[in-house]
């Protein structure tokens, strides 16, 4: 599906730049049929895979700058992890379209609407909620009534139940499509062309170059006893060895602060506050035994969903098979993003899996606690799409 869509939009491009003649693309009074295909991306929190989307619009060009339009799209997907279940999407919306230039043969245009997204999950029921949505595009001029038309939009859930209360924590979803297709214009006026100026002649600036700063002059520290760079005045430590980093108060350096000096220790970049051995690297517990989960989370998304739920079952099985000892879930990630972000992240996935273990399996909560290793930890190589999959992950780990 992704080399069809990228065969259509090459195929408009090509066909839009060897026309050999290119009329204005809104036409007011005009009739316009819109087949479209293209993708459809749905909130992470949702745990549907991003699909192929296809779609048909009918509209009305009121002016040469307004139009009303009817949409219709439909995504066929499927829960994340759960192949065996299907879920067809579709959307149907009313929108005002604003064309931006309608006389030329390229035209942008911003659009707005609400309507309805409909889920009907695995042929066996059906979810309604009202949406909005807005977006932009563009119209290029191939040939007479026909144009080649390129349509983002962001759309806005109300995740709502049949009794009007929201279904989860967040009352808005936001989901994504973008969508190529030809315009077929039926009747209207066209608007007369526009003779385009030429454009001024551009007026060269002599550079100037910037004026060199000076090195300002080394002065060594006075009374240096142990030429560590910090004078004997304000050095807590007069017997620092040679050649060993020191910090502001002439002692050895300590990046990470985690006790063990830079010059002894082998792990650099030990997180804040963890336990460490004496060259300064993580202290490592062994645990009894662990159980990796396949629960997927999208990108920068945290919440436990409904379809995590399988995943969560045999988590606590596993759990309560060792009533005697103490659980700790560690969250991952991949190594996309800063290793703060990462650490923050893993943290809020693992808190949210306890919590459901708690409130939902009757875990006990003074027996499991969450730790967030971030990216630290990758047991695949983060350089594939495969790899940072695995590396995003949840483990249950049964203290001794």
């Amino acid at each position: 599906m992704k080399k069809f869509c990228k065969t259509i939009v090459l195929a408009g491009c090509l066909l839009a730049a060897t026309s050999a003649v290119a009329l204005a693309s809104v036409r007011e009074g005009a009739f316009t049929v819109t087949p479209m295909i293209g993708v459809h991306a749905f909130d992470g929190a949702l745990e549907l895979e991003n699909s192929e989307a296809y779609g048909l619009a009918i509209g009305y060009s009121l002016t040469r700058n307004w139009a009303i339009e009817l949409d219709a799209r439909f995504a066929p997907t499927e829960p994340k992890g759960m192949s065996d279940m299907d879920v067809d999407a579709l959307v149907g919306t009313v929108n005002a379209l604003y064309h931006f230039k309608p006389g030329r043969d390229f035209v942008p245009y911003l659009a707005v609407g609400a309507g309805v997204l409909q889920y009907d999950v695995d042929g066996s029921g059906r979810d309604e909620d009202p949406v909005v949505n807005w977006g932009a595009g563009f119209k290029y001029a191939l040939a007479d009534h026909v144009d080649l038309r390129l349509d983002l939009r962001h759309l806005l859930d109300f995740r709502l139940d049949k009794d009007g209360e929201t279904q989860d924590d967040d009352t808005l979803r936001h989901q994504f499509s973008a969508m190529v297709g030809l315009n077929v214009q039926f009747g209207g006026v066209a608007a007369a062309p526009v003779v385009k100026a030429a454009p001024p002649a551009p007026v060269v600036q002599q550079a100037v170059a910037a004026p060199v700063a000076a090195s300002p002059a080394v002065i060594p520290a006075p009374g240096d006893g142990d030429h560590d760079g910090v004078s004997d005045a304000v050095d807590h430590c007069l017997d620092t060895a040679p050649g060993v980093r020191v910090n502001e108060d002439g002692c050895p350096a300590d990046s990470d602060g985690d006790g063990v000096p830079d010059f002894k220790d082998a792990c650099l970049d030990t997180p804040r506050g963890a336990r460490v051995d004496g060259q300064g690297c993580p202290f490592v517990v062994t645990p009894v035994e662990t159980l990796n989960l396949h629960l997927l989370f999208a990108t920068n998304k945290d919440q436990v969903t409904p379809f995590h739920y399988r995943e969560l079952d045999r988590a606590a099985a596993f759990i309560q098979k060792y009533p005697d000892h103490d659980v700790v879930v560690e969250g991952h990630t991949d190594n996309r993003g800063g290793d703060e972000f990462n650490r923050t992240l893993s943290q809020r996935r693992a808190e949210n899996v306890v919590k459901v273990l708690v409130e939902k399996y009757g875990i006990p909560a003074g027996r499991i606690a969450a730790k967030g290793f971030g990216a630290s930890q990758p047991t695949a190589s983060n350089d594939t799409a495969e790899g940072r999959e695995q590396n995003r992950r949840v483990v249950i780990s049964i203290m001794p």
